[in-house]
């Protein structure tokens, strides 16, 4: 006999040859034949380990005290575990929402067949299938520790594992605004011609270090122009960056509405969110000599000019509104500009 009754590669077996008996003498040697080519061994009950799964022709000798031998013939059938093995593909790097194929078909049975193969993708998504290949799509960044476990025929069992770590792409902008020169505001708005700088703040919301670029237009009801685009280079997961865009407003057309000021990061590859890649604010563009924006000229705008006269920049009497040509000084030429567009 020998036990266990199903052994498994590299677990150990004995055999045991008490029941051979003699009837006129006493049994004086047993001979082992392991049936894989392994050295013969000796005794009435013997250990032997099979290294691989198999059918073995177990040999036992016996020979009695008269020198005579009968032998016997066992086979032992000789299971093994199956081994886990899976690849995953396309290869890195992963960009969520990442589709990938997970392939178990290296894994091998090592005797009978794999009846299943048990998916953990590590996201707490478990599928038990009988192909060897299946689907998967990460929808957030994060590290995932992805276990197969294939089962085969024999009732037998294997693991193995491999962490897949998908990362997030996404930039957004974040903050945008005009600094107005000489004292305006967004309520007073500029003139034609005058220098302004926009600031634009963009931050890295993904987890990869990202590089891209920042354009910031003026926009009307029918048109879009672009002001300028810097670039943005190197910024690190989480980390903001300040851009400064200087706009000469020469030539740009004046108008009761406001312009729309848009800023927009470019879209970098595989990115998740799209959505906060710009921002918007506004700014008037006032026609020169409407120093309350009322959409024409007239005395209300002569009186304004008339109180600020003379004043420069940083003085008390003097009035951004009033200074068209955006100088620091109420003078002359601003009151030869609002006489030119008197009445318009």
């Amino acid at each position: 006999t020998y036990s266990p009754s199903v052994p498994k590669a590299g677990e150990n077996v004995t055999f045991d040859a008490s029941l051979s008996d003699d009837p006129d003498g006493t049994i004086a040697n047993y001979e082992w034949n392991f049936g894989d080519g392994t050295p013969l061994d000796y005794g009435m009950i013997v250990n032997h380990t099979y290294a691989t799964n198999g059918t073995y022709p177990v040999v036992l000798t016996v020979t009695d005290n008269d020198t005579l031998t009968n032998s016997t013939t066992l086979d032992v059938t000789v299971i093994d575990y199956p081994v886990a093995n899976f690849t995953v593909s396309p290869g890195p790097p992963y960009y969520a929402p990442a589709t990938l194929t997970f392939n178990a078909s290296l894994s091998t049975p090592n005797g009978g067949f794999i009846v299943n193969y048990t998916w953990s993708f590590g996201d707490g998504n478990v599928t038990t299938v009988t192909n060897p290949i299946i689907n998967h799509t990460y929808t957030t960044n994060g590290t995932y520790t992805v276990i197969l476990n294939v089962t085969d025929s024999e009732g037998l069992w294997n693991t193995t594992s491999k962490d897949i770590t998908v990362d997030r792409r996404d930039v957004a902008v974040i903050a945008v605004w005009v600094e107005y020169p000489l004292g305006a505001n967004q309520t007073t708005g500029i003139y034609p011609g005058w220098e302004v700088n926009i600031t634009v703040t963009v931050r890295n919301n993904g987890t990869v270090t990202e590089n891209f670029g920042v354009t910031v237009y003026y926009e009307n009801a029918t048109a879009s122009f672009s002001i300028d685009t810097l670039p943005v280079t190197g910024l690190a997961p989480g980390n903001e960056t300040t851009l400064k865009f200087s706009w000469n407003t020469t030539g740009v057309a004046y108008s009761f509405a406001p312009y729309t000021i848009n800023a927009t990061a470019s879209t970098v590859p595989y990115e998740m969110n799209t959505t906060n890649n710009n921002l918007i604010t506004t700014i008037g563009v006032k026609m020169p000599g409407d120093v309350d924006w009322s959409g024409h000229v007239d005395y209300t705008d002569l009186w304004a000019l008339g109180a600020a006269y003379g004043a420069s920049y940083g003085e008390p009497r003097y009035d951004p509104c009033c200074d068209f040509n955006g100088n620091g000084e109420v003078d002359y030429r601003d009151l030869w500009t609002l006489g030119s567009n008197y009445s318009t």
